[in-house]
């Protein structure tokens, strides 16, 4: 019995250390077994981690990517801006000399143009000085010439008053030189040079009046008028047949 006993006490210590060494191992083994879920586990968070970290740098580099292109298309929209711009600098400047050339012309030209004006009106002046000097020198001539006539044309009318002669149209005639002092009319006033005033008095049907070369009326004559009158005696009054304005 003793035997039994101790046999079957020593079973059940084996039986127990069997199932105490089991459950060692079961521990063990779901030690092992956690250890490697929570490795993979980790393995997993790394990998998943590694592959958010992959796609953000993707992310990135096709962003970076995107951004240098748009920078390189922006570089060559300025550089091709400034291309532009140079060549409306270019244009501007040489439209710019062009007109500075047509401004010197212009300028020369209306120099010249001027220069030529100024030649002209002096041309004019000393043409118009000369036609003065001239006009001047001839009605000195003419009041010269009136004077003379004037001062022998009494000494006629003397002899033939002294004579007995009549004061008829064909009596006595003559010739006189001056300026018109007044007109109307019926009457020319004469301004002799050297001698009185003579009163001439105007037949609208018989005087014949010239000026510019043309028939012309007594009224138009101005004072200051050169002219030379042809007339008659008239009952004692010079009847003017002809009144020719000379010059202006």
């Amino acid at each position: 019995m003793w035997r039994l006993r101790t046999a079957a006490l020593a079973a059940a210590v084996a039986a127990l250390s069997v199932s105490a060494a089991c459950k060692n191992t079961d521990n063990q083994n779901r030690s092992a077994s956690d250890q490697m879920k929570q490795g993979a586990n980790e393995a997993h968070k790394q990998v998943e981690q590694a592959q958010k970290q992959t796609e953000n740098a993707y992310d990135q580099a096709k962003n970076a990517s995107e951004k240098a292109r748009s920078k390189a298309k922006e570089a060559a929209s300025s550089e091709e801006t400034a291309q532009k711009k140079q060549q409306e600098a270019r244009s501007a400047e040489q439209q710019a000399q062009q007109d500075q050339q047509h401004a010197q012309a212009a300028q020369q030209q209306a120099q010249q143009q001027g220069q030529q004006a100024q030649q002209t009106a002096q041309a004019g002046q000393q043409r118009a000085a000369q036609a003065q000097q001239q006009a001047a020198q001839q009605a000195q001539q003419n009041q010269q010439q009136a004077a003379q006539e004037a001062q022998q044309q009494p000494s006629g009318m003397q002899e033939e008053q002294q004579a007995g002669a009549p004061q008829t149209a064909t009596s006595a005639s003559g010739m006189v030189t001056g300026v018109v002092q007044s007109a109307s009319n019926d009457t020319l006033l004469i301004q002799q040079q050297s001698a009185p005033e003579l009163r001439v008095k105007v037949d609208a049907q018989k005087t014949t009046v010239i000026q510019h070369g043309q028939p012309s009326s007594i009224s138009d004559l101005q004072p200051g008028t050169p002219v030379s009158v042809s007339y008659r005696m008239q009952q004692g009054q010079a009847v003017a047949d002809r009144i020719e304005a000379r010059g202006g």
